[in-house]
């Protein structure tokens, strides 16, 4: 384990993986973005207009819940967004349920690195592997002259063990099984129950999947989806992945669904790529390699997500080579080759995921031997990684995650970290590169500065210590710890949890604003989930905003609220050619 002493840390060998390319220097960008309510498009037709890079004005026809463009910005530019709606049948024929929630959200972004209004970098500015050094500073008091130490946590939360479960085949039973049993949501019978379809008959998962984060605070189970970004077949000629989806007899996720998987920490990674489906390029590395990084581009344009993990497809040796070769791919999940014959040990502190092929145990394993395994690593002295992947999960995969948080959950043994094959990796690299070290203070404090090479990709950039003979808790000094917990645990030593990215604080905003519009159920559990992963005095604002949200007004219509079916009757005729207009300039 690494230490610090009292007055003096020892160096950390410093090992940073990452890919040699330099980062993408680019012009400044105008992004326009618009974000509409299910009903708003099932109920009219939409037209955004914006002012391209030549001044003129372009129109393009909304089609999904999410668009977005980015153009150059010159010197002296005009930026101009609106978005026009006209009813699809004023007179009210097509008002099928009895109250309606709408929403048109334009906005007009500007800069090469700021985030847009889902939480994420625009498309102009899509990161690409290269690390910047972070600086993190907490305090903790000394208890006069007894020996203290600051050790980094081999896992998260210091948890023993780790669990990674994975979707394969862009399967939408990830987000209505899976995603709906951890977060405690609506399970339908209709298997292909898509986000904003009709209940029909099944049950509500009682409580979410969870384990602490060894100071009080739940931590939701995560897990990982394969998907098929750019693949398309006969009868999905669009893709598999829509934007949105609402047939009942899709079996494929869409990327509203992923969206809001990723948002709540779960991940997606790359499986069949374009071009590996012919007979002839489906072991053509080269052709891989180019598949990976066109998939890697459309799923950020989407989502806003850095893919990082490969999940081998089809036991496709060529994969792996491809995987090696590509700068967008830093590991693996693989199913055959070195992964299944090198198991990770989760307590060597040095271990480096880069370019490793990893999976957690045997492959066709059964949810019983995976219970077995997992039985093992939670008394073992050098627990490995486990692993499970599904392709259509049903009934018995959700007793299975439920048997997890059991036995070793929250109200288990609380000794398991159920994460993704990304964060496990993110937090390997971080702390096999990090650097510590200390100073006492008159006032009897030790101060810890950590600096954590940070990859522009990763985006789960916190870090859990341990310290043997501290006082009491410890504090946070630095600004940038948006997230941050420490408790005395039972054998008297003191946990800290440092979460360093403000991607938190975006998530919080989006969610608490998201209820604020829609004010349902759902919406505020998201909502009080992502405030939860703030530090104490950064939740205030938001938890009162959840507290004194309010049902949106029934009397005017600005095209954001709640309205029956007889308001909708007039609101129809009302925005038959209505216009909406945010101007801005830059």
């Amino acid at each position: 384990m690494r230490t610090i002493g009292k007055k003096t840390l020892s160096a950390l060998a410093v090992l940073v993986c990452t890919s040699c390319i330099n980062r993408l220097n680019l012009p400044d960008q105008i992004s326009y973005v618009v974000d509409v309510s299910y009903d708003a498009l099932d109920l009219f037709d939409m037209n955004v207009c914006y002012r391209n890079y030549n001044g003129n004005i372009e129109t393009v026809q909304l089609s999904s819940t999410h668009w977005m463009t980015s153009i150059e910005k010159d010197e002296g530019f005009k930026s101009e967004l609106s978005v026009k709606m006209r009813a699809k049948d004023p007179s009210g024929a097509n008002l099928l349920k009895d109250v309606y929630t709408m929403s048109v959200k334009p906005d007009i972004i500007c800069n090469q690195s700021t985030p847009d209004a889902g939480g994420h970098l625009t498309r102009a500015s899509m990161p690409v592997p290269g690390s910047d050094p972070e600086n993190v500073t907490f305090k903790f008091k000394v208890p006069g002259t007894q020996p203290v130490s600051v050790r980094v946590a081999p896992l998260k939360y210091n948890k023993h063990m780790v669990f990674c479960y994975t979707v394969d085949d862009a399967s939408v039973n990830a987000w209505s099984r899976v995603f709906a049993t951890i977060n405690g949501r609506w399970i339908d019978n209709q298997e292909f129950f898509h986000l904003g379809l009709r209940k029909t008959t099944g049950y509500r998962q009682q409580y979410p999947l969870c384990f602490t984060d060894g100071c009080g605070n739940d931590r939701r189970f995560t897990f990982g989806s394969a998907i098929w970004p750019s693949l398309s077949g006969e009868y999905n000629p669009e893709g598999f992945i829509l934007d949105v989806n609402k047939s009942v007899f899709s079996p494929y996720i869409s990327w509203e669904e992923l969206q809001i998987m990723t948002d709540m920490g779960n991940a997606v990674h790359w499986h069949n790529v374009p071009t590996s489906e012919t007979d002839t390029l489906e072991h053509d590395v080269k052709a891989l390699v180019k598949g990976i990084e066109t998939d890697y581009k459309k799923t950020y344009s989407k989502i806003g997500y850095p893919m990082k993990v490969l999940a081998q497809p089809d036991g496709n040796g060529s994969y792996l080579e491809a995987a090696l070769i590509s700068p967008y791919v830093h590991m693996t999940r693989a199913t055959t080759g070195n992964g299944i014959s090198q198991p990770v040990r989760l307590m060597d502190d040095s271990t480096s995921l880069e370019k490793r092929e990893v999976f957690g145990g045997f492959t066709e394993a059964n949810y019983d031997d995976k219970i077995q395994e997992l039985g093992v690593q939670s008394t073992s002295e050098q627990p490995e990684l486990v692993g499970k992947l599904d392709h259509r999960p049903q009934k018995d995969a959700l007793d299975f995650l439920c048997e997890i948080y059991d036995l070793y959950g929250k109200y288990g043994e609380d000794n398991i970290w159920v994460t993704t094959y990304d964060e496990l990796y993110e937090y390997k690299e971080m702390t096999s590169s990090m650097t510590m070290k200390d100073s006492l203070t008159q006032e009897g404090f030790t101060i810890v500065t950590v600096t954590v090479p940070i990859d522009a990709t990763y985006i789960f950039t916190d870090l859990s210590f341990v310290i043997d003979g501290a006082e009491g808790p410890a504090l946070p000094l630095t600004e940038n710890l948006y997230g941050f917990s420490s408790a005395v645990q039972s054998d008297g030593t003191v946990l800290v949890n440092c979460n360093f990215t403000d991607r938190v604080v975006k998530m919080a905003e989006k969610y608490v604003s998201r209820y604020e519009a829609e004010y349902d159920d759902d919406s505020k559990d998201y909502a009080q989930y992502q405030v939860s992963l703030l530090r104490k005095d950064l939740q205030g604002k938001y938890s009162d905003r959840i507290k004194n949200a309010k049902e949106p007004s029934q009397g005017v219509l600005p095209i954001n609220g709640k309205y029956t079916k007889e308001q909708m009757n007039k609101y129809l005729i009302m925005y038959d050619g209505y216009e909406s207009k945010v101007e801005r300039q830059f």
